[in-house]
């Protein structure tokens, strides 16, 4: 594997920087919510988000730079269940930056031309 990692996706840079760094900011976030039509707490809605996938009522987020105080503070959260931190592998840092993001109920949808969101850097 390499140190530096760089993702194409339609001719244009997706994410690059050093692997480790680049696992190291961005996480895997998954939750449910104990009433699917209610919003997430402020702690959700107030992530640097740049992938979004809902499957049944869990809702699988990539976020940036998620602090264990912040993590800490989600796990709190009564609206929240089965609150989940996940380290995404390379493979599944390249999904994040090549597949279509879902807009979760409580957002605008994202640009449908920029997959991930926004690109991701390091």
């Amino acid at each position: 594997v390499a140190d530096h990692v760089a993702i194409l996706h339609n001719g244009k840079i997706a994410l690059d920087g050093g692997l480790e760094q680049l696992k190291d900011t961005v996480c895997l976030l998954r939750f449910s919510m104990r009433d699917p039509l209610a919003s997430p707490p402020a702690t959700v809605l107030n992530l640097n988000s740049i992938h979004c996938e809902i499957i049944g009522r869990t809702i699988q987020m990539a976020v940036r730079h998620l602090t264990p105080e912040v993590l800490e503070q989600i796990k709190s959260e009564p609206e929240l269940t089965d609150v989940q931190w996940i380290r995404p592998s390379l493979e599944e840092l390249f999904i994040l930056c090549t597949r279509e993001s879902q807009a979760p109920p409580w957002q605008q949808p994202w640009n449908s031309k920029s997959p991930g969101g926004e690109l991701l850097r390091a």
